[in-house]
């Protein structure tokens, strides 16, 4: 069992911030030595007897300031968010058998040990239907009576319409953030924030500070089915961020549920997708957890006892999801907020206090923000990375000399299309390449 000191917390914050988000070299670093105070005390003749690790993130971890860290602790310890670092015990055993698992995790709430309960990732679009909308609630409440845990991204739509049902059905619920802890995304879903917290935890791998980022989204979902033994699909269109989160749950060997749609209806492409493939049908919870009982043995108890037809609340058929939730309060959007770079992140030093209390940033500070934004710049071509495989080079040589491709021009009679797929999210995860609407990628900023 590892035991961390307080001062500990330090090293582990340096690491995540030299290394960004979504970065496998962290677990070969950890293998060779052990810590992060290991890695912070060693040299650069250390980091080259690292087999398999990038030159790029050696020399970042030759910077040994400690000032960010140090700086982001203290807002943390301020402001009750916990720091949990993959070594300690209660790091979800599930997570860490992932690929580019978080090296750290922010917690704010109580996170439920993961490792003794049913947890399962409801995800779906935030142009949902009347009918996706009633799909959402019942299963999100009807995991919740089974005492299992429900995962999502408090998105807009069927995400926060599953995660409310949990906290209103007595259950617990983690929102994985793809912002900072101190930016509450979508800022309509603040009192939600607040009753997730209370009910569950919000957990991100983004230092505070960090705003709504396009990119970090889908790099977020990778943690959503992650934490989860199950990821089951609601609605959405054939382009969706839950695709992705159940793209990424294929390639952790999670089991994949899908609710049946009206065939006519965009939101249902989807999910008759992931049918077409193999995922089971759901029409409630009962339906997973019936697959569980024997991984989980209160799960026993809770088919033979628990009523899955939940009832959902008067205004869910409503053309609004806020008469969900009584008094949403009108807040500010952070959207315009300076963009940090993920590898060196600026702590915002009243992001929480505006979660708590509602307080608005003057205006002047959003101009001086805006201003301080740099121009952009017509993008020089970059040398390949180090480390890729050959077909991960070959699809990165590809998309750097188009500047935008779409995934169909990327795949070729020699080559299985879930191999270049599989290269493409890898590529993606470690901050490459990023994906846009209609299947193109580019290279990342």
């Amino acid at each position: 069992m590892t035991v961390c000191i307080l001062d500990d917390y330090i090293y582990w914050l340096w690491l995540s911030l030299a290394g960004g988000v979504a970065n496998n070299g962290y677990s070969l670093l950890l293998e060779h030595f052990g810590d992060a105070r290991a890695v912070y005390e060693a040299e650069l003749d250390d980091y080259a007897r690292v087999d398999g690790l990038e030159k790029r993130l050696a020399s970042r971890l030759m910077n040994k300031d400690l000032s960010r860290a140090e700086e982001i602790f203290d807002f943390c310890r301020s402001r009750s968010v916990r720091l949990l670092h993959c070594m300690e015990p209660d790091y979800p055993i599930k997570l860490k058998w992932t690929y580019a698992y978080p090296v750290l995790l922010y917690v704010y709430g109580t996170l439920p040990n993961l490792n003794e309960v049913l947890t399962v990732a409801v995800v779906g679009t935030r142009h949902f239907t009347d009918y996706g909308r009633i799909a959402a609630y019942r299963i999100g409440g009807g995991l919740a009576r089974a005492r299992s845990v429900v995962v999502s991204g408090m998105a807009l739509g069927n995400d926060s319409i599953a995660q409310l049902a949990a906290v209103n059905n007595g259950g617990k619920t983690i929102a994985v953030m793809g912002t900072g802890i101190d930016r509450i995304y979508p800022s309509e879903h603040r009192e939600l924030a607040k009753l997730i917290s209370k009910n569950g935890a919000l957990v991100t791998e983004f230092a505070p500070g960090t705003p709504p980022i396009g990119k970090n989204f889908p790099i977020r979902n990778r943690i959503i089915s992650g934490l989860s033994d199950a990821v089951a699909l609601i609605e959405c269109p054939e382009k969706s961020g839950a695709l992705i989160t159940a793209k990424y749950a294929t390639e952790q060997s999670r089991s994949i549920y899908a609710v049946p749609g009206d065939i006519t209806s965009p939101t249902s492409h989807g999910p008759i997708s992931l049918l077409k493939d193999g995922a089971k049908p759901i029409t409630n919870a009962g339906d997973i957890i019936e697959d569980f009982v024997c991984q989980y043995s209160y799960l026993n108890s809770v088919m033979e006892n628990t009523n899955f037809d939940v009832a959902v609340p008067k205004g869910v058929n409503t053309a609004s999801e806020a008469s969900l939730i009584p008094s949403w309060p009108k807040a500010q959007r952070y959207s315009d907020a300076t963009p940090f770079d993920n590898a060196v992140q600026a702590p915002a030093k009243n992001g929480l206090a505006k979660f708590f209390t509602g307080t608005k940033p003057s205006e002047t500070k959003k101009k001086k923000a805006k201003a301080q934004v740099p121009e952009i710049k017509k993008a020089e071509k970059k040398p390949m990375p180090e480390g890729l495989s050959e077909l991960e080079g070959k699809l990165y040589t590809k998309i750097s000399d188009s500047g935008r491709i779409n995934a169909e021009s990327l795949t070729d009679a020699d080559t299985p299309t879930a191999d270049v797929m599989s290269a493409l999210t890898k590529l993606e995860i470690l901050g490459i390449i990023k994906s846009q609407a209609g299947g193109f990628y580019m290279l990342a900023d």
